[in-house]
């Protein structure tokens, strides 16, 4: 199950929204059971690696923590990679970071996959876990 979160600036027409994915496998690039169990040890070696978000999946473990470094991890690639307006990298983390919290929450994973896509007007942030079954309503 994978969540993702599009956005586009405010002012060019588009809404702020999030919407459900399909299931999609990990990418080539992901570093699934492998690498740092701790969130912030993750981070680090995300800056280290130089990994980019938008080229591959960077997995972080399904602890609370995770959520902060998922934070960061936004802000690197939207606000000094990419160099988007404040306010809508604000948006993004604040999309992120209850995404992640779902995820941690809901998913019942080891871990999860954060991942970034950008094109000419729009935004798309994605949050998946490794399972293929479809998100239920909560009673």
């Amino acid at each position: 199950m994978g969540a993702t979160a599009e956005t586009t600036p405010r002012g060019s027409g588009g809404p702020l929204g999030g919407s459900v994915a399909e299931p999609t496998p990990g990418s080539a690039g992901s570093t699934a059971g492998r690498g740092p169990t701790d969130p912030l040890e993750t981070v680090r070696a995300v800056g280290a690696l130089a990994l980019d978000p938008a080229a591959e999946e960077i997995v972080l473990p399904s602890h609370p923590r995770s959520a902060g470094a998922a934070r960061r991890v936004t802000l690197l690639q939207l606000r000094t990679r990419w160099m988007l307006p404040a306010e809508l990298t604000d948006d993004a983390v604040l999309l992120v970071s209850e995404l992640v919290g779902n995820a941690v929450r809901h998913a019942g994973a080891d871990g999860f996959g954060l991942r970034f896509r950008r094109r000419r007007g729009w935004l798309r942030v994605e949050v998946r876990d490794p399972s293929r079954a479809l998100p239920c309503l909560l009673p």
